[in-house]
């Protein structure tokens, strides 16, 4: 015995159950109110038993009088009234359910109480809310024959043109016609389907246009960013040498402005030992000169040691003058040994760069004190050639 086909699963789920529930799913949204808007309105002319005629207006399985009916109104589709003598009309009461549920319950009824054979079998229902249950709905169906009904619009004057006919009856409670299903009505039907086709195209359509022109002013900023980024972008290869040639002009200007600044710093030598030569007196004698920027640092020997700190403190160009260590005479010696520590004053090094050259203005200094003390003029000569080298001892 072969085992049973088991039913075809994707990822789980069952496909034959799941397609019954999307076919479900779009029979209750095609038969819903919300195609019902966009499927239009189809003119009946019905041809009632008494010859009168009316014209119907047919949408969403719903028949209404037209109010604009009248012997010049154009309808494309024509029905035929069905007789009470040849139909049957049963009346029951269902349950307030889904349309398709509706439907199913409905054909179940008529095939279960129908006195025709089954291929003979046409029906038509009405249903409306009941007055007296709430949740149910009152059915009246109409039974018939096939036959029956054919035989009457053959008997009908201008059969010929009636043969694409509908077969409507009227209800026995509102006078409203129901609709036999069988007939031409698939006609008329698929003419509501493509209308209803059509407007929902001209409102995708509509969607659509409105989408597009509300999305537009976006497009468009976007697109005009785009161009400007591309120009910003061609502006910046052509701009590309000249921001190069400007940014090293801008770092050679920072470094000869911290050239500058460094060198501003820095004092001549020539013109410490100017400056030394004409502070200090004949009894001292320097033994090492120490330059660091604008700090010097003096070490030697003098007479008085405390004389010589008030006389470099009193001296034009030395500021802040002062003795690091204590000054030391050694047994035996006639004079101090000292250290002194000072800063140059950065105006000197202002007025140096307006006056004449500093070996110049050395030669007019030793010049005008050679006649003081002639024994001097070696020592400051000797002092401002040597430049960094120690002062020789002044008699």
């Amino acid at each position: 015995m072969s085992p049973s086909a088991s039913p075809s699963r994707f990822f789980g789920l069952d496909t034959h159950q799941l397609r019954e529930t999307l076919a479900q799913a779009w029979a209750e949204l095609r038969d819903g109110p919300i195609l019902d808007w966009f499927t239009p309105e189809a003119r009946v002319r019905w041809y009632r038993a008494d010859g009168t005629q009316e014209v119907w207006l047919a949408s969403g399985g719903q028949l209404r009088r037209d109010k604009a009916d009248g012997p010049r109104t154009a309808a494309p589709f024509t029905a035929v009234e069905v007789p009470d003598t040849i139909v049957l009309r049963r009346h029951t009461t269902l349950p307030t359910l889904t349309p398709a549920a509706t439907a199913q319950a409905i054909a179940l009824e008529a095939s279960t109480h129908s006195p025709f054979p089954s291929h003979e079998l046409v029906w038509g229902a009405r249903t409306a809310p009941a007055a007296q249950r709430r949740g149910s709905q009152d059915v009246e169906i109409v039974l018939a024959s096939r036959e029956l009904i054919q035989q009457h619009l053959a008997a009908q004057p201008g059969a010929a043109a009636l043969e694409n006919s509908e077969a409507w009856c009227r209800s026995d409670q509102t006078g409203e016609p129901i609709a036999l299903a069988g007939f031409a009505e698939p006609r008329r039907q698929r003419a509501q389907r493509r209308g209803c086709n059509l407007n929902l195209v001209l409102m995708a359509g509509a969607l659509v246009l409105l989408g597009a022109i509300a999305i537009t002013p976006s497009l468009q900023l976007r697109a005009r960013a785009l161009v400007a980024m591309q120009d910003y972008q061609r502006l910046a290869r052509l701009a590309a040498p000249a921001l190069a040639q400007r940014e090293s002009l801008v770092r050679s200007q920072d470094q000869l402005t911290e050239l500058r600044t460094i060198l501003g710093e820095q004092a001549d030598p020539l013109q410490i030992m100017d400056l030394l030569t004409r502070a200090l007196p004949d009894d001292s004698s320097l033994l090492t000169l120490q330059v660091q920027g604008l700090k010097i640092t003096l070490t030697g020997q003098t007479a008085n040691s405390a004389a010589l700190l008030e006389r470099l403190g009193n001296e034009p160009g030395l500021r802040e003058v002062r003795a690091p260590t204590a000054a030391t005479r050694p047994p035996g010696a006639t004079k101090d040994t000292f250290t002194i520590e000072a800063q140059i004053d950065p105006a000197l090094l202002l007025q140096a760069a307006v006056s004449p050259q500093p070996d110049q203005a050395a030669v007019k200094s030793a010049a005008s004190l050679a006649p003081a003390t002639p024994a001097s003029s070696p020592a400051s000569a000797a002092s401002a050639a040597l430049g960094a080298q120690p002062k020789a001892s002044k008699p």
